[in-house]
């Protein structure tokens, strides 16, 4: 696999990468902490979501 660059954007609404490297096999990228609950936490503690916010969501993740 080819070893790729960290991207040179600075934005607030982007995720800084600061490396991809290769561990025992595995592709693994290195960014940004950014501080927040997962997804998984979140239907944790709220229970099962909406199917509107579930659109929203999808929605947010592929346009980011």
């Amino acid at each position: 696999m080819r070893r790729a660059r960290p991207a040179r954007l600075n934005h607030p609404g982007i995720i800084t990468i600061h490396d991809v490297i290769i561990r025992d096999g595995v592709p693994m990228i290195v960014m940004e902490f950014v501080r927040g609950h997962s997804l998984q936490q979140r239907i944790a503690q709220e229970g099962r979501l909406a199917p509107a916010e579930v659109a929203r969501i999808g929605v947010l993740m592929a346009t980011r």
